[in-house]
């Protein structure tokens, strides 16, 4: 969790200036969603290729 934040602070918002906290947490949220959605559709190795969610539906069948 630290390495998180420290990554939000020192790569994200470093180069931001947001007029409210509102803006800042609308697009903190957003990239946070686009990351999962990236990293739930991609190939992983250590699961022999497959998505997370293909693995998912092989271990729950």
């Amino acid at each position: 969790m630290e390495r998180f934040f420290g990554s939000l602070k020192s790569e994200w918002l470093a180069d931001q200036r947001y007029l409210n906290r509102e803006q800042a947490r609308q697009d903190i949220v957003q990239d946070i969603e686009m990351e999962m959605e990236y990293h739930s559709d991609r190939l992983h190795s250590s699961l022999g290729y497959i998505t997370p969610q293909q693995h998912f539906l092989a271990v729950a069948a």
